[in-house]
């Protein structure tokens, strides 16, 4: 729990040990400040939850899939009522 910035929870598992590191990372967000941890961000009220899995960080050899799902939050002044977005990148194909 973070004083008065929302709450933040993540948990997954990282392959360090190889050439091509690894992740299978979780995070969820309820009503999130950004500006609690970085001070140069935004002030937001985040609710989502979002996801990392894959292998390596280069993009022409990366294999990985990302997703985030948004309920009622803001940025700023920018207001989301939801927002549901994924990704996948392999040998440098989005």
């Amino acid at each position: 729990m973070l004083a008065d910035g929302g709450r933040l929870d993540t948990r997954g598992t990282l392959d360090l040990a190889r050439t091509e590191k690894g992740y299978d990372l979780a995070a969820q967000l309820r009503l999130f400040n950004a500006k609690s941890v970085v001070t140069r961000a935004p002030a937001t009220s985040l609710t989502a939850s979002a996801f990392a899995r894959g292998r390596g960080f280069e993009p022409a050899t990366m294999r990985a899939a990302f997703g985030a799902n948004l309920a009622t939050s803001t940025i700023d002044t920018v207001a989301i009522d939801s927002a549901h977005v994924r990704a996948a990148i392999e040998s440098g194909v989005l």
